[in-house]
């Protein structure tokens, strides 16, 4: 008799692929409407004025009537700001790591050549008050607690609504544990040309790990996300959103899978 060795991966992995479970059935989707009711302004409504991230650029997005997608980080002394990279030189020309900053070193820094600045969390939702929804993605590669605590504190009481996505299913998870009420949105790509270990796109990609993050919702990469695999999701109850959305045809080919757009760079039909 022959017998034929196959790596125990290989036969799980085509177990998870025929089988695949992306986290269990969502309840009272109705509840959660507002994730589809207008599209959201990447880093708010950003140009050569208003820099991403900035107050002017959430106050540009407000005017127009946009949800508003933001980034948070801590800073070292455990404020939670508004911005998008770890490292400040994109933005600011500064070649330091932002965790390293406490809050008054980041006030000294201007954003993109222009009189903004680095904006708290707390004055993102003091200026939006309400008015649009927010997604906050929580960009957090380290140690979950400290940030993701912080941002709940921020959050609490606020009068408006909004939900957090994060790439990491335990930010997400620590969420769930700590504000069972917050809405929580798992994100997710095709992850070609990231530094990562084949089994970690695996799990990432086809969202194996949503056990762990009992996402409302997924907001997956433009282009990525293949139609069968939208199917399961919607099977789940999940509200699917796509990022990011760089001019007309791309958002006007979102729209054939998704229930919601992340964009920029253009106005998106039927708004503006």
């Amino acid at each position: 008799m022959v017998y034929i060795l196959i790596p125990a991966g290989l036969i799980l992995a085509v177990a998870l692929v025929i089988f695949i479970n992306p986290g269990p059935r969502l309840k009272n989707r109705g509840s959660f409407a507002w994730l589809a009711e207008v599209p959201f302004a990447h880093r708010g409504l950003h140009d050569s004025a208003a820099p991403e991230n900035s107050l002017a650029a959430i106050q540009k997005a407000i005017e127009a009537g946009y949800g508003i997608e933001i980034d948070v980080h801590l800073s070292a002394d455990g404020r939670v700001v508004v911005f998008h990279d770890y490292n400040l030189k994109r933005m600011t020309g500064l070649d330091k790591e932002l965790k390293d900053l406490t809050w008054a070193q980041l006030q000294e820094l201007r954003l993109a050549g222009t009189e903004q600045r680095i904006p708290l969390l707390t004055e993102v939702l003091d200026l939006v008050g309400g008015q649009v929804p927010l997604l906050v993605e929580i960009k957090n590669e380290g140690k979950v607690g400290p940030l993701e605590q912080a941002v709940i504190e921020d959050l609490r009481g606020y009068d408006g609504d909004f939900a957090l996505q994060s790439f990491n299913p335990f930010v997400l998870r620590y969420v769930r544990d700590a504000a069972p009420d917050f809405i929580r949105g798992q994100l997710s790509s095709s992850f070609k040309g990231d530094d990562l270990a084949p089994i970690k796109v695996f799990l990432l990609k086809y969202l194996l790990l949503n056990f762990i993050s009992r996402p409302v919702f997924v907001s997956y990469a433009c282009g990525a996300l293949p139609k069968w695999f939208a199917r399961r999701l919607r099977q789940k109850g999940l509200y699917l959103l796509a990022w990011t959305a760089k001019d007309v045809d791309e958002y006007i080919g979102a729209r054939e899978i998704f229930d919601n757009v992340i964009f920029e760079g253009f106005t998106p039909p039927g708004f503006g």
